[in-house]
């Protein structure tokens, strides 16, 4: 049995459960107050969304897995996990990195012009921003696994060829 790969499983099984437990804290901190702060939680919210899903999908889902291919010392259901998270995890983390990006366009909208960052700034243009981030980040997946599909397919007829 592999003891580093066991020790770093359960490390990644601890973190992750430690970021699901404060993303979901955040979650619901700030969806009791979504409605009174306005816009700004509003991509906060979405930020803490993200990061939910990439501590569920990349670093949750791996640690389980590490720990039982070194009990066990076979790959068993490692390759699809693989996948799975090489698909997901560019795309969350875009998305979380443009969901931060509108954060500091919200944050210099309330800096540059204080007096009208509520008319600027409102609720409904955050909605569309989180929209708009959701909308690319799935294009962004399905583009991935699309091509990821392509080059199994081109790799498949290649090994048939020879």
């Amino acid at each position: 049995m592999n003891n580093v790969g066991t020790v770093a499983g359960w490390i990644l099984i601890a973190l992750s459960a430690v970021a699901i437990v404060l993303n979901l804290l955040v979650i619901v901190i700030v969806a009791r107050s979504l409605k009174r702060e306005g816009s700004f939680n509003v991509l906060i919210l979405n930020l803490a969304v993200f990061d939910l899903l990439l501590a569920i999908v990349g670093v949750s889902l791996r640690g389980p897995a590490m720990v039982v291919t070194n009990f066990f010392q076979r790959n068993l259901f490692v390759e699809g996990l693989c996948k799975v998270t090489a698909l997901l995890i560019p795309g969350l983390s875009y998305a979380a990195s443009l969901t931060v990006a509108m954060i500091t366009v919200n944050r210099a909208a309330a800096i540059i012009s204080p007096h009208n960052y509520r008319s600027k700034m409102t609720f409904r243009m955050s909605i569309g921003m989180v929209v708009f981030v959701w909308v690319t980040c799935i294009a962004f997946i399905g583009i991935t696994s699309c091509l990821s599909a392509f080059s199994d397919l081109v790799d498949l007829r290649l090994m048939t060829k020879r």
